[in-house]
């Protein structure tokens, strides 16, 4: 079972493997902060910090989504289970 990840709007470049598509394997639900703290470890290269803060927060001018809902508009102790889609946009792309 899996949480589908996706690394959009430049973030997908930071990646290990340069793809925009993850799965992150799970036995059961997890948090949120558990999600970010897989991707900054698992998923990208050395630039961890452009994804999060000190304190394993993201980091400004990324957004993200759990099931294409901004997660500041959810619940805090939202849950997220395998068969979701959490989506990370950087709004800081170049071009």
């Amino acid at each position: 079972m899996s949480i589908t990840i996706e690394l959009l709007a430049g973030l997908e470049q930071l990646s290990k493997t340069k793809k925009s598509d993850h799965e992150m394997l799970v036995t059961h639900p997890v948090d949120f902060t558990e999600v970010v703290d897989y991707v900054a470890t698992k998923l990208l290269e050395k630039h961890g910090n452009v994804f999060t803060s000190p304190q394993s927060n993201l980091a400004p001018g990324i957004i993200a989504l759990i099931n294409d809902q901004d997660v500041t508009v959810l619940p805090k102790d939202t849950r997220i289970k395998a068969g979701d889609r959490v989506t990370f946009l950087s709004m800081v792309h170049g071009g």
